[in-house]
């Protein structure tokens, strides 16, 4: 026989029960305090890091452009912008919306960028220590090349170039 609830209704085996508003409000209520907690707890880890210099202060980041900021790019900056240390001060894309979207996103995070539609004017007007390429395949190597005679360190996935 099945068990009934407080209603007289027959409850379902397998099948999580009703909660009732009560119990749904003390679990959210305990859930946002929860979530309180752990992010105080962030901002006081990142303030002590940057206190006993696990974190370099703004003028010794590394400053890096960005160029390719279209779906590829923006899963690149975000897996990126939390690393300490590493600054983004240029962005370039030959598309106007890909810039502006990853430059609002860099924005959310405190660092506002310059964008750039082409990206050996970035290099030319920016002083950078590194550049990441998010750009398509057949045209990662001459970018690279062109930012390593710029004298800056280069990240780039996949194959540089598909022929040698």
């Amino acid at each position: 026989m099945a068990d009934t609830g407080k209603r007289g209704k027959k409850a379902k085996k397998g099948l999580i029960p009703p909660i009732s508003r009560r119990m749904f409000i003390t679990s959210a209520s305990a859930a946002a305090a929860g979530a309180a907690l752990v992010g105080a707890g962030l901002l006081y880890n990142r303030a002590r890091m940057r206190k006993k210099k696990l974190i370099r202060p703004k003028e010794t980041e590394l400053k890096v452009g960005f160029i390719g900021t279209g779906s590829q790019g923006r899963n690149l900056i975000l897996a990126a912008v939390n690393i300490p240390g590493v600054r983004f001060t240029a962005i370039t894309d030959i598309w106007p919306y890909h810039a502006g979207y990853a430059a609002n996103i860099l924005k959310e995070y405190g660092m506002p960028v310059a964008t750039y539609a082409d990206y050996q004017d970035m290099i030319a007007k920016e002083k950078l220590d590194a550049v990441i390429i998010a750009t398509p395949d057949w045209v990662h190597a001459q970018q690279a090349i062109d930012c390593m005679k710029a004298g800056l360190h280069v990240y780039c996935e996949k194959e540089m170039a598909s022929s040698l």
